[in-house]
């Protein structure tokens, strides 16, 4: 077998599985990544058609399902399928627990403690937050996972850059996210090369002064909520400071909700949502890109009109809100 009729079996798998959601979203998505693991572990187990593929077999599968239908089927989602599929028979899967439930379970080791914790799970009606504490041997949300750094920061700290072209010196400003203005008239004389200074709107226009304060005050901006792509994504209008602004992909800092083919991924999807279309309105403070270039951010949400200090001070930290909502995971 190729692997163009590989992927072809793989997506008519997934696409089955989407028409049976339309009756039982839940049950429809783990039965389709049973199947899906399945096939993965039958291509594994023949190793002539493990020869033919290449030893990149999840990478490429996992490239061209995304493509096709969305998040979900990452490498290491394609994993925890496989294993699912070796743990589990198709017919012990119960109804009561979704596929964020059984992503849990199978890195469980030992049998019986997996089987009692599945018992527990319908018993109690853990979710999968409730089910990590208990898989982590934690009695408490604080012990297990203590709360997110609340963010802080000034914004409108730029740094200066000074770069040679044609035997000349250019001054520019770094305004983040790979954008330099150039520097106006003279407004940057006396400043070197990565100097970090505070660009502030007057009466008379902007102004640049000397900051001497901490660099990690840097990088917090103001923001315009465009869409929610999903539970722990979201596309934003970010000022950067001397009317320049840019529309920007943002993944929040160190949380990771299930995908939107789970009902709680869309439950997450929808509380972002609530919380700030309301506002509509953002902080953000932001860290470097993730493997998908996407920067990651901190997020807080205030009320309408609210200034910078009241969102810092007051402001809904949308990433702790999150795991303290039970509506995603400490990634």
């Amino acid at each position: 077998m190729t692997y163009r009729s590989l992927i072809k079996d793989l997506k008519q798998i997934v696409s089955a599985g989407l028409a049976e959601q339309k009756q039982d979203m839940n049950l429809a998505t783990t039965y389709t990544n049973w199947e899906l693991g399945k096939r993965l572990v039958e291509v594994e187990q023949d190793g002539e058609a493990r020869a033919a593929y290449g030893q990149q077999v999840l990478e490429r599968v996992s490239s061209d399902l995304k493509q096709a239908y969305g998040r979900g089927y990452s490498v290491v989602n394609l994993r925890y399928m496989r294993q699912f599929s070796q743990l589990f028979k198709k017919k012990s899967i119960r109804k009561d627990l979704q596929w964020s439930h059984y992503r849990l379970l199978v890195q469980v080791k030992d049998d019986k403690k997996r089987q009692k914790l599945e018992e527990q799970i319908v018993k109690q009606g853990w979710n999968y937050r409730q089910l990590e504490l208990q898989i982590q041997g934690s009695k408490g949300a604080d012990k297990l996972v203590p709360g997110l750094v609340r963010p802080t920061g000034i914004p409108g700290i730029q740094q200066v850059r000074r770069i040679m072209e044609d035997g000349q010196e250019l001054a520019f400003l770094d305004l983040g996210f790979n954008i330099w203005l150039p520097a106006r008239g003279r407004a940057l004389d006396g400043y070197a090369d990565r100097d970090l200074v505070l660009v502030e709107q007057g009466s008379l226009g902007w102004k640049v002064t000397a900051f001497n304060g901490d660099k990690l005050d840097r990088w917090l901006y103001a923001a315009r909520l465009d869409y929610v792509v999903d539970g722990d994504t979201i596309v934003v209008f970010i000022e950067l400071g001397l009317g320049a602004r840019t529309r920007q992909i943002l993944r929040l800092n160190a949380v990771n909700a299930a995908a939107l083919t789970e009902p709680a991924g869309v439950q997450a999807r929808d509380y972002l949502v609530e919380q700030i279309g309301d506002a509509g309105s953002v902080l953000l403070r932001t860290y470097k890109r993730d493997k998908y270039a996407r920067f990651v951010a901190d997020v807080l949400v205030g009320r309408s009109g609210d200034s910078v200090d009241g969102m810092l001070a007051n402001g809904l930290f949308l990433n702790q809100a999150l795991l303290d909502q039970n509506l995603a995971i400490r990634a």
